[in-house]
């Protein structure tokens, strides 16, 4: 099992497999910069420094968008040979639907071999084999694909020497699982691997996060030993830090404790910041459209109101002042649930705000007062057979980007599980969340601010296959 002990570069670094499989590398807001150095059996086996550089792309639900480019910088202490790897990595989207993701990645490097001449004895160094190792040149690469759903993801990578000869093959299932207290989050992972001399190794791995500062993951290697990290997280994980141990056993106790430090640090891109001004101002302009559209409204659903016939003048209006009255999908116009049509006058597209939800403060917990509001949601769609749902998280600005992601998604999932828990069938909702990217108001008072915590609800009309 030494390969494999040598090939195993990190313990319990969970966010951190696209090191194996560069198609796990996720889009984001915020470049990442990390360092792990690793002692492996009380310094009698080979020591690791790793350097890891990654630029992320903002998510776009589009055929082969970029997700995630990067480099890696790798140097090995073999006691008699060093190596030093150079290598970097692109991950990308094949396609995207209804939260369902397929992704590639690939890394392409050169690694350079060299002897340490200090260990070795004059009679030695002059072996014309042994000279042959010295400085030798050779290539490398990794290759990968992944699939992600909202409730879990599959990764396969492989590696190839000299883009010939396979080096290793190695398989993820991982997911995420919100505990009752919704400040634990669970995050179990199991891991395949297949040596060059095709033996097979089973890894478990189980990280608790808690309230997403401290970490702790505890794992099995097959046939080798106990793992352990512990992880903290600070300025919403704009910066990381863990150790991690390896317990040989069933026979490898000897070998001694494999020792891991790994620090990272995260900053925002520039594409991100430009997103972020570009969001702001998108928000104002459509803040101000919006205004004069519901003033128009108002003013001539007053002006209707005074008809003895509404529905026989509503008839006699021109097209472009019936448009005034009805959601218009296109312009993604969104309308309090207490406003929401009967289920047959429904559109296609048509977005819904929760009025009357709400959830403790920087949570995904839902208050009570907010169960009638779902209740009177779930009764609708056991009542509306021609439509799915997917269910919108926003948040306002005053967190990170990565925290408000994770907290509008969170929040989605949350009203999800309440759908379901009364009957809502699972097929027929998917869940997103925004962050704080699709403001309705300006961020710049907290009444604005709690108008853009909402979770919006869009009508989709259900396909023959949906049913």
């Amino acid at each position: 099992m030494t390969a494999f002990g040598q090939q195993q570069s990190l313990i319990g670094h969970q966010d951190f497999w696209g090191y194996y499989n560069p198609a796990l590398m996720k889009p984001g807001n915020f470049s990442q910069i990390s360092f792990i150095h690793r002692t492996q059996w009380e310094g009698f086996g080979p020591t690791s420094s790793l350097l890891f550089f990654d630029y992320p792309f903002r998510f776009k639900p589009k055929t082969f968008s970029p997700q995630s480019a990067g480099a890696i910088v790798q140097y090995e202490d073999l006691s008699f040979l060093t190596r030093t790897n150079f290598s970097g990595f692109l991950s990308g989207v094949i396609t995207s639907y209804r939260g369902n993701t397929l992704s590639f990645g690939f890394n392409l490097g050169v690694q350079v071999t060299g002897l340490k001449i200090g260990e070795f004895g004059i009679s030695e160094l002059i072996d014309p084999e042994l000279s042959n190792v010295d400085s030798e040149i050779s290539t490398s690469g990794r290759f990968g694909l992944s699939f992600r759903t909202d409730l879990f993801e599959v990764g396969v990578g492989s590696g190839v020497k000299n883009f010939s000869d396979f080096s290793d093959l190695n398989a993820t299932v991982s997911t995420v699982l919100p505990l009752e207290n919704r400040k634990y989050v669970l995050k179990p992972i199991v891991i395949l691997r297949v040596s060059e001399s095709l033996s097979k190794q089973v890894e478990a791995q189980t990280r608790v996060v808690y309230d997403n500062k401290l970490s702790f993951t505890v794992g099995y290697r097959q046939n080798f030993g106990m793992l352990f990290q512990l992880g903290i997280s600070l300025n919403n994980q704009r910066v990381k830090g863990s150790y991690g141990s390896e317990l040989p056993s069933n026979g490898n106790s000897s070998l001694g404790l494999t020792h891991e430090i790994f620090v990272s640090a995260k900053f925002e891109t520039s594409a991100s910041k430009k997103h972020t001004s570009d969001s702001t101002f998108k928000a104002k302009r459509d803040s101000l459209n919006k205004l004069r559209i519901d003033s128009m409204r108002t003013a001539k659903i007053d002006e209707l109101s005074k008809q003895e016939d509404v529905e026989e003048e509503s008839e006699e209006l021109e097209e472009d002042e019936v448009d005034l009255l009805t959601i218009d999908p296109a312009a993604k116009k969104v309308i309090e649930f207490e406003d929401l049509p009967i289920p047959k006058d429904v559109k296609d597209n048509t977005h819904v705000i929760l009025g009357h939800i709400g959830f403790e403060i920087s949570q995904d917990i839902i208050k009570p007062f907010a169960y009638e509001e779902l209740d009177r949601l779930a009764t609708y769609l056991l009542h509306d057979h021609r439509h799915r749902i997917e269910i919108e998280g926003h948040t306002d600005s005053s967190g990170s980007d990565e925290h408000n992601f994770d907290l509008s998604k969170r929040r989605a999932f949350a009203v999800s599980n309440y759908l379901i828990s009364r009957g809502v069938s699972e097929a027929r909702i998917t869940i997103v969340g925004y962050g704080d990217t699709m403001p309705l108001v300006p961020n710049d008072s907290e009444t604005n601010r709690e108008l853009n915590r909402r979770i919006e609800i869009v009508f989709h009309e259900r396909k023959a296959k949906d049913h």
